[in-house]
């Protein structure tokens, strides 16, 4: 057996040719044709390159770290990338395949390299605050929108006690939003318990709200959680002049006392289109021929109709018995204190920006889901009316009115445009 080795090929090649003369005829030659340690070594995984370093291994010895079942799948993987390669070089040498086998190699490489950085997520991390999704937590070369921060709590008071800060509190972000909605929209991060109405964070994960641990020197010791830039201005900033004077409040029931009412008037509006006339009922002495005379003795064969199907709807104390009972399902308590494994304790509807016992998803008609997208489930069809001056019409467009633009300065634009275009 000769050891197809680069560097006795160059240095020896005269006493390489000697010994393939030598061979008698009717013998075998084995040639390795790519050896370990050469430019032509396969490529081997790490259980591929433990069972090569020391041959002839047995089972026991390969299943002392697994078991036999994992061994024997891990050689049948061994013996495919072996077959495959020896496969392509068989289509390289055919001409039938589109690339060269060491075209190959470094396509897999690449394709290697992808898989690697494809396994950072999009999304890091959550504002603590509102539940913002936050990328770009290492900031190393990267767009980032993450802001550190002292731990609050969800009236923007700062938790800090003897300087030390209340990292292991709970976050505001986890009591605006129902808890089965995080673990819906992320799956990789927190898993829900239908049946108590618990939500954790899944094991081996870390909580995406706090400032991953670095062996970087620390700045700041107290800025252990992440917020976006909204929240950091708002609710910890570290300028008083960076504090905005305005803020959009949440979608929530406990934020509507913050509004300003909507307070409407339709008597003291004066009606700037008429109101349609009824039109006329015909007399009751008019005659009319409804059947010709010829029709009269034509007998039509009776059909039997169908009746149609009446759809049977839920009474409105139906639907409020079954709204309450799934919003008592999803605001259900559990005991204990807060912690890794029950994240919300002690839901709070009135905190909730979303409607987890209402059936929202399931509106089938383009306008109920334009009115829910805009947050507007009242009715547009209003009588327009004067405000201020200004004429103001009803809109399906996401604004209850709009302004519209005088007559004159409407005729001059459209005179314009058609001069300009005439010229």
């Amino acid at each position: 057996m000769i050891e197809a080795n680069e560097s006795t090929f160059l240095k020896n090649r005269k006493n390489a040719a000697e010994l393939v003369r030598s061979i008698e005829v009717g013998k075998t030659l084995k040639v390795r044709m790519r050896p370990l340690g050469t430019r032509r070594q396969p490529p081997l995984d790490t259980f591929g390159r433990e069972i090569m370093e020391i041959p002839y291994k047995t089972v026991r010895q390969l299943s002392a770290a697994s078991s036999v079942e994992e061994v024997r799948d891990k050689m049948l993987l061994v013996l495919w990338d072996a077959l495959f390669l020896s496969q392509s070089e068989s289509w390289t040498n055919d001409n039938v395949s589109n690339t060269s086998a060491a075209d190959a190699m470094e396509l897999g490489w690449w394709f290697q390299k992808g898989q690697a950085v494809s396994k950072k997520p999009l999304f890091e991390g959550i504002c603590a605050m509102c539940g913002c999704l936050l990328y770009g937590i290492s900031g190393r070369n990267c767009l980032s929108n993450v802001h550190l921060g002292p731990p609050v709590n969800r009236d923007g008071a700062i938790l800090i006690e003897g300087g030390r800060p209340q990292t292991k509190a709970q976050p505001p972000f986890l009591l605006r939003f129902s808890p089965h909605l995080f673990a819906k929209e992320a799956p990789e991060m927190f898993e829900y318990d239908e049946e108590t109405n618990r939500l954790k964070v899944k094991d081996g994960k870390q909580e995406p709200w706090k400032k991953p641990e670095t062996n970087r020197s620390k700045s700041d010791s107290t800025k252990t959680w992440l917020y976006c830039y909204d929240c950091k201005n708002r609710y910890c900033p570290d300028t008083k002049a960076g504090l905005p004077k305005t803020h959009l409040p949440y979608r929530d029931r406990a934020s509507q006392l913050n509004l300003r009412p909507i307070t409407r008037n339709l008597k003291t509006e004066s009606q700037s289109q008429e109101e349609p006339q009824a039109e006329p009922e015909p007399a009751a002495d008019a005659t009319y021929d409804a059947v010709l005379p010829e029709e009269d003795d034509i007998v039509l064969p009776e059909e039997a109709i169908p009746e149609p199907a009446v759809t049977k709807y839920c009474s409105m104390e139906e639907y409020q018995r079954k709204w309450d009972g799934e919003l008592a399902k999803h605001s259900k308590i559990n005991e204990g204190e807060f912690a890794k494994d029950n994240l919300i304790p002690k839901p709070i509807p009135n905190l909730w920006q979303d409607s987890p016992h209402v059936a929202f998803d399931e509106l089938k008609s383009a306008e109920a889901q334009s009115r829910l997208s805009v947050c507007r489930p009242f009715s547009a069809f209003e009588h327009p009316h004067f405000r201020e001056g200004v004429p103001k019409y009803s809109s399906l467009t996401g604004e209850i009115n709009f302004r519209r633009r005088a007559t004159r300065t409407l005729a001059s634009m459209m005179g314009f445009i058609l001069n300009t275009y005439l010229n």
